[in-house]
């Protein structure tokens, strides 16, 4: 998705991890390339902020969500275009076809967790207003869906890799908010405030305590974020200056 946006990833197309932890450092290398070449990747002084001390962070907590002893594998299939819309089911809601099998790979065992989708709500309305009720209940259909995923397990002659138990793992220390914000730079700052930030810090998730984490993290993304900050003002004001001259006069001034 990057890519097709004009952002350099710097991952070359043949490029294959031995280890987790490359992988996930060369995801959020990507988090770095988007603010740095995206023009409207920051609206404000503020937002960007936000996003570079969330993508500090997010380096900082790496070792917290994976296991060491898993870093070179197993590596397990894993469909990355997992959503409802992509199985063909039969009357009694059997599965009898997969759709978009070209978009799957081998990840690491860490990476394995429930889709979000199992409760029925989309992904967007997980977070925000009212996280600890919305997790409960995603939570409840997590637990119902890994019963059935580990009895259809026990049916099998030679029993596959333990998908389950890699999923419950995920749950147990909330891993998959962790790799949503890897996974989805445009969120990320969202998916860290509401889902991740609280474990650790719920004092720096808002107000006050979040305007101090902002202002002190931000500053270790580089060693000249103040020449970033201004670089990005540009971008914005370029971005908006482009806007008008293919739409006509905006509402929206320039910073």
């Amino acid at each position: 998705m990057l890519e097709n946006a004009g952002i350099p990833t710097e991952i070359p197309r043949d490029c294959c991890y031995s280890t987790t932890d490359a992988y996930l450092l060369d995801l959020l290398h990507c988090h770095d390339q988007r603010l740095i070449h995206q023009p409207n990747a920051a609206i404000s002084e503020y937002d960007l902020e936000g996003q570079m001390a969330t993508i500090v962070a997010l380096r900082a907590l790496l070792p917290k969500f994976i296991d060491r002893r898993s870093r070179h594998g197993p590596f397990m299939f894993t469909l990355t275009d997992f959503h409802e819309s992509n199985f063909i089911v039969d009357s009694q809601y059997r599965i009898t076809g997969v759709m978009d099998l070209e978009w799957s790979c081998a990840l690491p065992r860490d990476m394995q967790h429930p889709p979000f989708w199992l409760n029925g709500d989309e992904f967007d309305d997980l977070y925000g207003e009212g996280t600890g009720a919305k997790e409960e209940k995603f939570e409840i259909a997590c637990e119902e869906f890994l019963q059935i995923f580990e009895e259809e397990r026990e049916s099998f002659p030679v029993h596959p890799r333990d998908y389950a138990q890699a999923m419950r793992e995920s749950l147990s220390i909330r891993r998959h908010w962790y790799l949503a914000a890897l996974k989805i730079p445009r969120i990320a700052y969202n998916l860290f405030v509401d889902c991740i930030q609280p474990q650790f810090a719920p004092a720096h998730s808002e107000g006050k305590g979040a305007i101090a984490f902002q202002d002190v993290m931000a500053k270790y993304w580089s060693a000249d974020t103040w020449k970033f900050t201004e670089q990005k003002r540009r971008d914005w004001n370029n971005y908006l200056c482009q806007l008008r001259s293919i739409s006509g006069p905006a509402a929206i001034r320039p910073a």
